[in-house]
């Protein structure tokens, strides 16, 4: 295992469950009333894979498909059922990806990701996706991130999704760890994520060059204590604002076990360098 040099990691897996990065990984479900979309990598192996799936608690035989793209849909299902599936290696079904698992149903609009409430591939940082941040690049794709949310989690994994056809259709990009409550923003035609490296923890921002593929290593604003349990920083997904030549975001700053929230805003100038630190300054906390 060698250290990371960017934010991203595709995906991030905990060090304990590093081998978990080189085995089929499913990293994007999109049901609806009667298909799951799915999307798929094997690091590990280029070779020939099996999809299986089958409806969760009925004991029943698994349904199998060979496939080889990474971008995939299982039809014909039932509505508002619970199904489990899965990607295993052609003759080497040990080598499998964790089970996901996906319920049908009516859905308003298009699903670019979805997480079922028990599912745990992600319950290292959270079980539900939450804070949603969407901008649209300058070559006029679209690029969503959300994060992994649960009460008293750790709370620190944020995943990235591209749309190159206004929103039609969607794909994985990467993961941001760690990156919570996190802003995509261009400036000056480069993209920006600004967020928290946690609940409670420290204000990060980093740049990327290739419309969200790779990133830079995240600057350290401001510092947080990264526990519940004492006062930090918080922020919500809110766009920035431009006022009189500086950029401007707001921030909160406390904890519920410390009596509550202050509020603040963050500003650096608009034509400073947005990853050198000292550029920023904070206004009183109130």
């Amino acid at each position: 295992m060698r250290g990371n040099t960017g934010w991203e990691y595709h995906p991030y897996r905990p060090a304990h469950k590093m081998a978990e990065a080189n085995l089929p990984f499913i990293c994007r479900l999109a049901p609806n009333e009667s298909a799951i979309e799915l999307e798929w990598f094997d690091k590990g192996c280029p070779g020939p894979h099996i999809l299986k799936w089958r409806e969760k608690g009925r004991d029943r035989p698994w349904c199998t498909k060979s496939v080889d793209e990474a971008r995939l849909c299982i039809d014909g299902l039932e509505k508002g059922r619970n199904y489990e599936l899965c990607i295993e290696r052609k003759d080497k079904s040990w080598k499998s990806s964790a089970i996901r698992l996906a319920r049908t149903g009516s859905v308003p609009g298009q699903v670019i990701n979805y997480l079922h409430p028990e599912d745990r591939l992600y319950a290292f940082s959270g079980r539900a996706l939450c804070s949603p941040s969407i901008v649209k690049l300058p070559s006029g794709s679209l690029l969503v991130s959300m994060d992994l949310f649960a009460s008293g989690a750790p709370q620190n994994l944020t995943l990235l999704f591209r749309s190159d056809d206004r929103g039609k259709t969607w794909y994985y990009v990467t993961d941001l760890f760690p990156c919570y409550w996190g802003t995509l923003f261009v400036h000056r035609s480069r993209l920006y994520m600004l967020g928290c490296s946690t609940e409670y923890g420290d204000i990060l921002i980093g740049v990327s060059d290739d419309d969200g593929d790779t990133w830079s290593q995240p600057a350290h604003l401001f510092s947080g204590s990264g526990s519940s349990l004492s006062a930090g920083w918080g922020r919500a997904p809110l766009p920035m604002v431009i006022k009189d030549g500086r950029l401007f975001a707001s921030v909160d700053y406390g904890a519920w076990k410390e009596g509550g929230h202050a509020i603040g805003v963050i500003s650096v100038p608009e034509d400073a360098d947005l990853l050198d630190s000292p550029n920023w300054t904070c206004s009183d906390l109130t």
